[in-house]
């Protein structure tokens, strides 16, 4: 079982990076919020793994995580009926740390549903199960994710991540043109993406 990865960039992109260790590439599915921080290919990586193994379709799948606080809430939200990692990697993509522990903490399922692919129904679930069994994370004060812009193939990746993520066409296309005319600097896909999350998820 593989609980923690260092090695070498070789390949990012949202939601997923490959990390070579002892000359072993390793594909690891990365929150948006690690996406951000793994720095430029070649790079030295250090992440936290959580191991799922799907016995039924003879799957080993490796989730990474830049910190602890990560890493413990993915585990949390993933023991919770109905939520499996996929649509964990989403919440933890879609707020950060501190702000989806806030949500469940009081109980606010309307505000978390604002997360794509995460209902009403599963929004309840994972606070009624959850909400007394976050003592190791702590909720500070709301923030709404922050960030600079991008460019024009940039436009379609940013796109592309947020139709992943499960949002709709005319939406991510809407955030993201938005975004493009409201940042100033370098345009960068992380920049870009970080400015469209953080309108979605005020």
């Amino acid at each position: 079982m593989i609980a923690y990865l260092r090695g070498t960039l070789l390949a990012k992109k949202p939601q997923e990076a490959v990390i070579e260790a002892n000359n072993v590439g390793y594909q690891v599915h990365v929150p948006l919020s690690t996406y951000y921080e793994l720095g430029k290919v070649g790079s030295e990586v250090r992440l936290h793994i959580h191991t799922q193994i799907s016995m039924r379709q003879n799957v080993v799948a490796l989730y990474g995580f830049r910190t602890a606080s990560e890493h413990l809430l993915f585990q949390k939200l993933i023991s919770v009926t109905g939520v499996g990692p996929a649509l964990g990697l989403k919440i933890l993509s879609g707020m950060p740390v501190e702000k989806v522990v806030g949500l469940i903490r009081r109980g606010e399922a309307t505000r978390l549903t604002g997360i794509p692919s995460l209902g009403k129904k599963n929004a309840q679930r994972i606070i009624i199960e959850l909400r007394d069994k976050l003592d190791q994370l702590s909720a500070a004060p709301d923030e709404d994710l922050a960030g600079p812009r991008g460019g024009d193939a940039i436009t379609e990746d940013v796109i592309s991540a947020l139709l992943n993520l499960g949002y709709n066409r005319k939406v991510a296309e809407k955030i993201v043109e938005q975004s493009l005319g409201e940042v100033s600097g370098e345009r960068t896909l992380d920049s870009v993406l970080k400015r469209a999350l953080g309108q979605l998820v005020k």
